[in-house]
């Protein structure tokens, strides 16, 4: 098989991962030798938006995502930034032939001579679907949506487990006379 790109790179925050960061990573895996995929570990938290822990991320990731990927993919979990993963690891490989994807709303800038960005536009060329909606579809309990967007290689008891491990936890309170 001939292949555009020795290696593809991705950076993702992927809180959580959904069916656009799975065509990004089929799209680079399909186009180039190897893929490495470079995932924040961190907790996203955000005013007015759902809270994603990153420790329960890394274990999707372990759990259902990693084993799960084509043969010629790596995924780094990161514990700092992704991007600069990225940026460090292109920086010492100025003499492989890489292609960075992403699509048009999250491009990552590079113009090395070695580097090709490969964009993809959402509903057009790549799914609709971006992590704030999956987490709005996670505060409001929607899991139905939620499996809707999540890949095909997922079953959907493995779905709704991750909806588990993901979904709001029941507020405490204390009574008091």
């Amino acid at each position: 098989m001939s292949y555009l790109f020795d290696l593809g790179l991705i950076a993702m925050s992927a809180k959580p991962y959904h069916i656009g960061h799975n065509f990004l990573i089929k799209q680079a895996s399909n186009m180039c030798l190897h893929v490495n995929v470079y995932v924040s570990t961190s907790d996203r938290k955000r005013n007015g938006e759902f809270f994603i822990s990153g420790k329960a991320m890394e274990k999707i990731w372990k759990s259902y995502l990693i084993p799960n990927m084509p043969e010629n993919v790596n995924i780094y979990l990161s514990k700092t930034s992704p991007i600069k993963d990225l940026y460090s690891f292109i920086s010492k490989n100025k003499d492989v032939n890489i292609g960075l994807f992403s699509d048009t709303k999250d491009k990552i800038k590079c113009d090395l001579e070695n580097v090709e960005n490969i964009l993809y536009e959402r509903n057009k060329e790549s799914p609709n679907i971006s992590g704030k909606t999956m987490r709005d579809f996670l505060k409001n309990c929607d899991l139905n949506s939620f499996k809707n967007f999540l890949p095909s290689f997922i079953k959907d008891e493995e779905k709704i487990e991750i909806y588990n491990i993901l979904k709001p936890k029941p507020v405490g309170f204390i009574q008091i006379f």
